[in-house]
């Protein structure tokens, strides 16, 4: 079951200016020690430790392939690469600079096997969300009969150490992450819930339009007051294709 929110394209010059999109809804984020628990409990001899580190060995591996230059295909799941995030563009080919031009690098994942687009296949319904209370919203939460699972409820004290990682799906944008006004480089930030972070998505170019947050919350930047550990992407539309 995919549960789906609808966004409204908002820029007044593109041809769907007002019309809705659907983007899925994402209820909770699974770690690697918590696949590897699932994984042990489906019919296998190897104990959820013997499989996280066979697991943490393939993330280090694939990480070393991928900035040897390569690509990397796991079979009916994905295809990895590398992509560049260029900044501003260079005049002419002697003006072009790493230091200038580039911003970093973006992990690239396309889905292969059973995985490719034409091959998916599910069910859908359409759920309406309101940021919690945590988040800077009214707490809400899901009207889809109060079962979805809000990845930023519980307590806004909690002193327990937690995990916020934000990231792109796709591309069209980055996102900045700050924790107490300080701005914290590589995509995630331990935080307790007497921390503030604030995370917000910039996109590329005039191109590209924010679509909201992977869990269904609208607000950028966002304030996030830590409870839960978070991985949510950012979503953009590249309004030249619309």
């Amino acid at each position: 079951m995919i549960k789906y929110i609808l966004r409204k394209i908002l820029f007044e010059d593109n041809k769907a200016y007002g019309k809705y999109y659907a983007y899925p809804v994402v209820e909770q984020m699974v770690d690697l020690n918590a696949l590897s628990q699932h994984m042990s409990e489906h019919n296998t001899p190897f104990s959820a430790g013997t499989i996280k580190g066979v697991l943490t060995d393939m993330v280090r591996c694939i990480k070393e392939l991928l900035l040897e230059g390569r690509s990397v295909r796991v079979d009916d799941l994905a295809v990895f690469s590398l992509g560049i995030v260029n900044g501003e563009g260079a005049d002419t080919p002697e003006d072009f600079s790493v230091s200038k031009n580039i911003k970093g690098l973006k992990l690239r994942a396309q889905g292969s096997g059973e995985l490719i687009a034409k091959n998916l296949s599910a069910t859908f319904r359409r759920v309406t969300y309101t940021a919690a209370a945590a988040d800077g919203g009214n707490g809400s939460g899901s009207s889809d009969n109060s079962d979805y699972s809000d990845p930023n409820g519980g307590s806004a004290t909690d002193t327990g150490s937690f995990t916020i990682a934000a990231s792109v799906s796709g591309e069209g944008g980055t996102v900045s992450i700050k924790k107490n006004g300080v701005a914290i480089e590589g995509g995630s930030v331990q935080a307790t819930g007497s921390d503030t972070v604030v995370i917000q998505a910039v996109p590329e170019n005039a191109n590209f339009q924010f679509m909201g947050w992977s869990d269904g919350v609208n607000a950028n930047p966002r304030t996030i007051k830590p409870s839960a550990d978070m991985n949510i992407t950012a979503n953009f539309l590249d309004l030249s294709k619309v």
